[in-house]
């Protein structure tokens, strides 16, 4: 629980933060405040992200993950919830990984979103997944005996490599 810190400390860090950060209402599981990277992220202006609910934020889908990962960090279990889809104002989606924080402020219990984007990361980790299925096709695919070695050890060898070495199955 975070208590020893002075609100003008926890300001400070909630204002001048690079990440996106949301404080709830751990009762209410509403959005009582949201830093400027968060309104710039989402779309949304300060009124308008107070009282906002996992339901605003999170489509139907990842919807029961969010507020797991916020519950389970509420009863003392924190987890990072990687790469959840994030609603903005407009309807568009994005992903983030989202690092929830227990908070007691006037004996009153909080959790609190830091949030970054991850849309990148995600497009570029699926792209890379895709091309590797590729290759890994045309490689099997191809006509000729194909054998790599990486230190002296049989790192890929395709089906014909393996009927000219007389090798039939994988290792």
């Amino acid at each position: 629980m975070l208590t020893m810190f002075s609100e003008k400390t926890f300001k400070s860090l909630f204002n001048n933060s690079v990440d996106a950060i949301f404080v709830v209402d751990a009762e209410k599981e509403r959005i009582i405040s949201a830093n400027e990277i968060f309104r710039q992220v989402t779309g949304y202006n300060e009124d308008e992200a107070k009282n906002l609910t996992f339901k605003d934020l999170h489509p139907e889908a990842d919807l029961s993950r969010a507020l797991e990962c916020f519950r389970e960090s509420a009863s003392g279990r924190p987890s990072i919830a990687r790469d959840l889809a994030f609603r903005k104002k407009n309807g568009s989606i994005f992903h983030v990984d989202i690092i929830p924080v227990d908070m007691c402020f006037d004996e009153k219990k909080y959790l609190m979103g830091i949030f970054r984007d991850v849309t990148s990361r995600k497009k570029i980790k699926d792209e890379l997944a895709l091309k590797s299925v590729i290759l890994e096709t045309q490689l099997e695919m191809a006509l000729d005996g194909i054998l790599v070695l990486v230190t002296k050890e049989i790192y890929f060898l395709q089906i014909n490599a393996r009927m000219i070495c007389g090798i039939f199955h994988r290792s």
